[in-house]
């Protein structure tokens, strides 16, 4: 048996590999409705874990003494199952209602039916026109797999964002890394049986890394189910998207639009409810809207207002419905027709008001803290909010403090 860097590298990769398969087997998931694609994802994840060990194990048995179109033909029917694999667990992630056993069955079916026809005539023919036409079909392969993460990505991500009101884009960002670096590491595998030894270890180290970090992302997802699930599970709600400008058509008023959007404090906020209340009622639905329900809503705002309720991450509007008493549809029609702005943008004045209060009194607090403190997600939300609602980065306000302005 041939000892040496290669061999090492591969016996650490089948090892590694391994391992992880069996991290994800033991990764718990509650098992209920809402669940149960996600726990055929963990299967499915760590089916994939240990295929791609199988290759390694081989190599290992055989001493190293291995036939380049061997494995080369292998390495083309494995990343066609790869992508599929991976592309499904990604989409559960994201989009459960979208990957159903029939969807993925019919996949399965075209990717083995194309194995099973590429293997053999591959195997006992020496034309690479063969190879030629399989590498094609990969790619449109991955192309198609490419359109459909990245509609069903934007979908998603539109939903996560609607059912918090809130940027959430980075809180999805590492569900597209992972689908894109899997794609490169499928499209390199392809690639790395005819490349040198040194060169191939190099990329077997790079995917062992990769599907490290993939399968620790999985269980910070799972930790974090309550998060996401509450959000993907259910289709986007049929909102009236139209009633605001019906109201608009009726009193004559026209809309304030993102860029009219002013910061809102603490201090005036009791002000601006008031008025809000003074508009004309929005006909439709909610005409009949007896003026103590408002004024009840306008009161619950101002307390959830006073309790900094505005800082809590990870709150639904459905959820914050339920604090101020209300249901999601009335909030909603709410602040399209007596508020002067969204709940989103009315919510992001507030943490900036809060985090100019927060600089002026701990000008040395550091950007992330800052950011976290008055409700951001991540800090990159906070930056585009400051910078659209006072014209300068959080860092430049923090300089024109500490210069004394």
């Amino acid at each position: 048996m041939r000892i040496d860097i290669y061999m090492f590298i591969t016996q650490i990769s089948a090892i590694a590999l391994t391992i992880l398969g069996f991290q994800l087997c033991g990764v718990h998931i509650p098992r209920k409705e809402e669940t149960r694609r996600l726990r055929t994802a963990r299967v499915i994840l760590a089916a994939s874990y240990f295929i791609l060990a199988v290759p390694a194990y081989a190599e290992l048995f055989t001493g190293g003494e291995y036939n380049r179109k061997v494995v080369a033909v292998f390495t083309i029917a494995t990343a066609a199952y790869q992508s599929l694999l991976f592309t499904a667990t990604l989409l559960t992630f994201i989009c459960p209602r979208f990957v159903t056993r029939r969807r993925v069955l019919i996949q399965t079916g075209m990717v083995t039916a194309a194995v099973a026809l590429f293997v053999p005539v591959a195997l006992t023919s020496d034309e690479r026109w063969i190879f030629y036409v399989a590498s094609a079909a990969y790619v449109a392969q991955l192309v198609y797999y490419t359109i459909v993460f990245r509609r069903k990505y934007a979908e998603s991500l539109a939903q996560l964002e609607d059912y918090y009101d809130d940027d959430l884009h980075g809180q999805l960002r590492w569900v597209k890394f992972g689908f894109y670096a899997a794609l490169a590491v499928g499209v390199a595998a392809c690639i790395s049986s005819g490349l040198p030894s040194a060169a191939f270890n190099v990329f077997t180290i790079g995917y062992i890394v990769f599907y490290t970090w993939f399968a620790n992302r999985f269980v910070n997802y799972v930790a974090k189910l309550n998060y996401y699930l509450p959000a993907v599970v259910n289709q986007p709600e049929e909102v009236q998207p139209r009633m605001a400008e019906i109201t608009d058509v009726v009193t004559g008023d026209i809309p304030a639009g993102d860029d009219a959007v002013r910061a809102t404090s603490c201090r005036d906020v009791s002000a601006e409810l008031s008025t809000a209340t003074e508009a004309p009622v929005a006909v439709g639905l909610l005409s009949e809207v007896p003026p103590e329900k408002l004024e009840e809503l306008r009161l619950a705002l101002e307390h959830w207002v006073a309790a900094r309720g505005y800082i809590r991450q990870e709150e639904g509007r459905e959820q914050i419905a339920r604090e101020l008493g209300t249901d999601e549809d009335f909030l909603r029609w709410y602040f399209s027709t007596r508020m002067p702005q969204d709940f989103r943008s009315w919510r992001a004045s507030l943490r900036i008001e809060y985090a100019k209060e927060l600089l002026a009194e701990n000008p040395g607090i550091s950007m992330n803290t800052l950011a976290r403190e008055v409700g951001f997600s991540t800090r990159s939300n906070f930056y585009g909010h400051f910078k659209r609602i006072t014209g300068e980065t959080p860092a430049e306000y923090q300089q024109h403090i500490t210069s004394g302005r």
